[in-house]
């Protein structure tokens, strides 16, 4: 049987605890050993919808002659905002998912450019909002 308290009556610490030393002595604030899981990419179950299409709307994109890159960037943006929006049949659902991204504007003009041939691919019209693209300056 593990015991919660360790030596001389403090709390034993799991990997990764946090402590904040206060005052004289040590308070123990959160332990491992009773947080629950978050959720993260490996605990999310995508919708049926969305893992079935990723296939056909890759020959979809094959079919156009897209490159391989481009290709695999609308993919995975496709993906991205499926898990972001839940759905990716509402329109006004998606585009204030790609609005409020913590994304550059560049990434989010890709965005809207890789939903758009997913709607073309659905067989209706999707109208994107241009963000305007920034010039960043040299790192030096």
């Amino acid at each position: 049987m593990v015991s919660y308290f360790g030596v001389r009556e403090y709390p034993r610490l799991a990997k990764g605890a946090r402590l904040k030393i206060r005052g004289f002595g040590i308070r123990h604030l959160v332990s491992k050993d009773f947080e629950g899981s978050s959720p993260s990419s490996r605990t999310y179950t995508p919708s049926l919808e969305v893992s079935v299409d990723i296939p056909s709307f890759t020959n979809y994109l094959v079919e156009r002659e897209l490159r391989a890159s481009t290709i695999k960037t609308k993919v995975s943006l496709i993906k991205v905002l499926a898990k972001r929006s839940g759905n990716l049949w509402d329109l006004d659902k998606v585009t204030e998912v790609i609005k409020k991204a913590n994304w550059g504007n560049r990434r989010k003009n890709n965005a809207s450019y890789a939903y758009r041939d997913w709607c073309r691919w659905k067989g209706f019209d999707y109208t994107y909002t241009n963000y305007k693209e920034r010039e960043q300056p040299l790192p030096y």
